[in-house]
């Protein structure tokens, strides 16, 4: 019985496994798709095209600078706003697990409320260090938490991020990765706003020379930007980005920036059509080195 049911529930002789056939069809999709074909109506989803693309990529490139205006998602801030929350936390909210530890760095794992009103949600592994200059640092984390301050504003944090940062004869050696959905309304820029990222940053300075790559996407509450092989070296351009920037337009298609030369415009590819040179205001540009100037030579207060 079973061996006929295998075979009736495909529409040609295919190797089949329950309902799925590999390389034919199953039977409630035939069956679909010929009730559709007999109204009259296209069975499978189509996305329309902008009646107007130029429009669509200008207001999506427009979109994307202003997201771009509240900064790109980093490790400081992260790092600082946990702390302002860990500071005043309690000896037994939230629960480390080093329940005699003297710093706020650690493990812990709670649903709890401190006298103050601080309510501690979930669990996060944090942990740093710094040298005495703190020209070389690392900090990392892996969490999944949601920290309510007294006035019911909730700092959201799920994902995981860590920046390494050395000095070794006079070359400053950068490793940044951060991923995952973060939020608190009170934050400034991009942090207030709410994101979702996966970004990684890497390379290397010296005091007259840069070359750092940037690669990954992140998800404003307005856009979504992702950086394909994005780099800025100072030898090149005068330190001018190099590399592809996409955008997703409103109906959901993608939309390139290609920048190849020093003349700070880009080539536009609109759903794999080249759509001629666009030249953005240079937000682009100083939105990167805003970022690598903090991974660069920003510190960690205690």
């Amino acid at each position: 019985m079973s061996v006929l049911l295998i075979a009736l529930a495909c529409s040609d002789p295919t190797p089949c496994y329950g309902t799925v056939c590999v390389g034919g069809t199953s039977a409630a999709t035939t069956a679909t798709t010929a009730a559709a074909t007999t109204s009259g109506t296209n069975p499978f989803w189509d996305v329309p095209a902008p009646a107007d693309p130029s429009r669509a990529a200008d207001e999506s490139i427009a979109l994307a600078l202003d997201a771009l205006n509240a900064g790109m998602p980093n490790a400081f801030d992260l790092r600082n706003t946990y702390r302002d929350f860990m500071i005043v936390s309690e000896t037994m909210c939230p629960t480390r697990e080093n329940k005699n530890a003297e710093t706020w760095t650690g493990v812990w794992n709670s649903d709890c409320e401190t006298s103050d009103g601080y309510h501690f949600y979930g669990t996060a592994i944090y942990d740093e260090m710094s040298s005495k200059d703190g020209a070389s640092l690392a900090v990392a984390m892996v969490a999944s938490f949601e920290l309510t301050d007294p006035d019911n504003q909730t700092f959201i944090g799920g994902g995981g991020f860590s920046l390494e940062r050395s000095v070794i004869d006079g070359v400053t050696n950068i490793h940044s990765s951060i991923g995952g959905t973060y939020s608190y309304p009170p934050a400034a820029g991009w942090l207030g706003d709410g994101i979702e990222a996966s970004l990684f940053t890497v390379g290397e300075t010296t005091s007259d020379s840069t070359l750092v790559e940037f690669d990954g996407g992140v998800g404003y509450d307005t856009v979504d930007i992702y950086l394909t092989d994005v780099w800025i070296d100072s030898a090149v351009c005068g330190g001018a980005i190099q590399g592809a920037i996409n955008i997703r337009d409103p109906t959901g298609y993608w939309l390139t920036l290609e920048f190849s030369d020093c003349s700070g415009c880009a080539r536009l590819l609109w759903n794999a059509e080249d759509r001629g040179e666009v030249c953005p205001d240079g937000g682009f540009n100083a939105a990167l080195h805003t970022l690598l100037d903090r991974l660069e030579g920003e510190t960690i207060a205690q």
